[in-house]
C-alpha cells in the first residue's frame, strides 16, 4: 500500500487546530492515521527554516500530497 500524503493549509487565525490542546484536529488525525500509511504535514515544522527554504519546503510538500485541505 502505498503512503498518501496531506498537505494542511490554514489560516493562522485558525491554527488552533494544528496547535496540541482540546483543538488539535490536525495532530490527532496525524497520529490516528500514521498506521494506515497517511502523513499530514503542516507548518509547524518550518520554525527553524531560513526564508528561501521554507518556500522551496512548502512546494515540495505540495507537490508530495496526494490529498490537499484549503
Amino acid at each position: 500500500m502505498a503512503t498518501t500524503c496531506v498537505f494542511v493549509s490554514y489560516s493562522h487565525e485558525d491554527s488552533r487546530w494544528v496547535q496540541e490542546g482540546p483543538f488539535s484536529l490536525v495532530p490527532w488525525l496525524a497520529r490516528n492515521l500514521k498506521r494506515d500509511d497517511v502523513e499530514f504535514w503542516y507548518d509547524p515544522a518550518l520554525k527553524e527554516l531560513p526564508g528561501e527554504e521554507f518556500k522551496k519546503t512548502i512546494k515540495t510538500e505540495i507537490d508530495r500530497a496526494t490529498l490537499h485541505s484549503f
